[in-house]
């Protein structure tokens, strides 16, 4: 694999996170790439950093330097630029293009600050290709109404073929296309016989390969004509009572493995590579739910808390929530639950004997060391608060789908109480995410009872609306037919 996009910040002039970024590039299997970092910006608000000739010459020895000592890896130097409407300061920046580097890489930034609305964005990016000595034209945008557009796109790809600049297929969350936008992209690359690099624009070591596993499969398939389809639907019940239409689905098995991705229900397309997780060669129930154990496990795992637990709520992610418990030696815990169903008591008693755990139903909320929402319910999180003794841990796991209820911060205060939300996404790394879940996988997949809290459903119409009417299973997956 190549990453022909990554920032070294402060590697560019030292050396220990030049390393950094080489060894992950190695574990993750990526064999080439250019180590870059931007020259002067257009927004006041971002700071350059190779702009000028000493920093360059600092950067460019220690690419040598890394090139000598790391012979399965290869190393090339770049520098990204930002285009530049004054004459002066596109020269300034024509200058540091010059300087030595393997690859330049161009595009346009700051587009708020250069006050340009979709149309002027186009012609900047033509006017990039045309002013700058180039190697690399990078993360173009593609606007909502990018489609109307469509004639300076393919102006933008004509002078790129004139001038033999590739284009970037960028992975990073920030600017990566959908699968429409790609698609459409790839048919103008094989109109203008345009060769293209894949970049992460990686600006720390943990966003190195951020999307690439699902991206190379993708254009591989796409190169081969092959089709990537969603075989199964993964029903997320507190979402899709707020009107989703569901957003997990698993793909057929791409050499073996299959990717856990972003997907609404009966869509069988791969439509989005955003936030997708691989998931090797597990079967369906083990992927199903360790995707909703780990939705709470970010949060478990942060801190040490007491083992006298009051759970809120056993859908989805309360019991992914009770199995992550009772693995890591959590015994006492008492469940917080209306609906109360004889599934559930089956499995309690299943679960009581497997670990040897003190797992009991409770009708009320009373005091405990611990107390874990997993509703997002005000009512519910009222409650917990209501009287509540100090020294106490809260984790908020559950997503709020109303804000009837606002949690004073003097109370948090006042009682020493240490509150912890839940998020599973704002501001979890995306490799903790996938450590996270390959340890799941690899814990669940030998855990027999997954199997029973996991129903796996054939495809027909109205099923989701069923399933969302009458909960009978703890998790509810659909497979579509072949």
């Amino acid at each position: 694999m190549k990453d022909f996009h990554i920032h070294l910040k402060k590697g560019v002039t030292d050396y220990d996170v030049m390393k950094q970024y080489i060894d992950r590039c190695i574990e993750l299997g990526i064999d080439e790439v250019i180590f870059l970092d931007h020259g002067n910006r257009t927004s006041p608000n971002h700071k350059p950093v190779l702009n000028n000739k000493k920093i360059i010459k600092e950067f460019l020895k220690l690419i040598d330097r890394a090139r000598s000592e790391y012979k399965n890896i290869t190393i090339h130097s770049g520098i990204e630029t930002d285009y530049f409407p004054d004459k002066e300061k596109q020269d300034n920046e024509i200058e540091l293009m010059n300087s030595g580097f393997d690859y330049v890489v161009s595009s346009v930034h700051g587009v708020k600050y250069l006050n340009l609305d979709d149309t002027g964005y186009y012609k900047a990016m033509l006017d990039t290709v045309k002013k700058y000595p180039l190697n690399i034209l990078a993360h173009l945008k593609l606007y909502d109404d990018y489609k109307e557009h469509d004639k300076i796109i393919n102006q933008i790809l004509k002078e790129c073929k004139k001038k033999n600049v590739m284009m970037e297929i960028n992975t990073s969350d920030r600017s990566i296309w959908n699968i429409e936008q790609l698609n459409y992209m790839l048919d103008l690359f094989k109109k203008y016989d345009i060769k293209y690099t894949i970049g992460s624009d990686a600006h720390k070591v943990g966003e190195l390969g951020v999307n690439y596993d699902l991206m190379y499969s993708y254009l591989d398939n796409k190169i081969n004509k092959e089709d990537r389809e969603i075989e199964y639907n993964i029903v997320s019940r507190g979402t899709e009572k707020s009107g989703s239409k569901g957003y997990m689905a698993i793909t057929k098995k791409i050499n073996n493995s299959r990717y856990l991705i972003v997907q609404g229900h009966e869509n069988k397309n791969i439509t989005c590579f955003k936030d997708s997780l691989k998931c090797y060669d597990n079967d369906i129930e083990t992927i199903a739910f360790s995707r909703f154990e780990m939705i709470g496990a970010l949060s478990l795992n942060r801190i040490n808390f007491k083992d006298d637990i009051l759970l809120c709520g056993l859908g989805n992610i309360g019991i992914g929530v009770l199995v992550y418990l009772l693995d890591n030696n959590y015994k006492n815990i008492d469940i917080y639950t209306k609906d109360i169903k004889p599934y559930i008591k089956s499995m309690i008693r299943k679960l009581n004997k497997r670990y040897d755990s003190n797992i009991k139903l409770v009708d009320e909320i009373e005091e405990h060391e611990t107390y874990i929402d997993t509703t997002g319910v005000s009512s519910v999180i009222e409650m917990i608060f209501k009287d509540i003794k100090t020294f106490k841990t809260i984790f908020l796991i559950g997503t709020p789908r109303e804000s009837k209820y606002f949690i004073d911060p003097l109370l948090i205060h006042r009682n020493n109480l240490m509150v912890i939300g839940g998020h599973e996404l704002r501001g979890v790394e995306k490799t903790d995410r996938v450590e996270l879940f390959e340890k799941l996988l690899k814990v669940n997949s030998s855990n027999e009872l997954i199997k029973q809290i996991v129903h796996i459903n054939r495809y027909k119409k109205d099923i989701f609306e069923n399933i969302l009417k009458e909960k009978n299973h703890f998790i509810e997956v659909v497979k579509y037919d072949d």
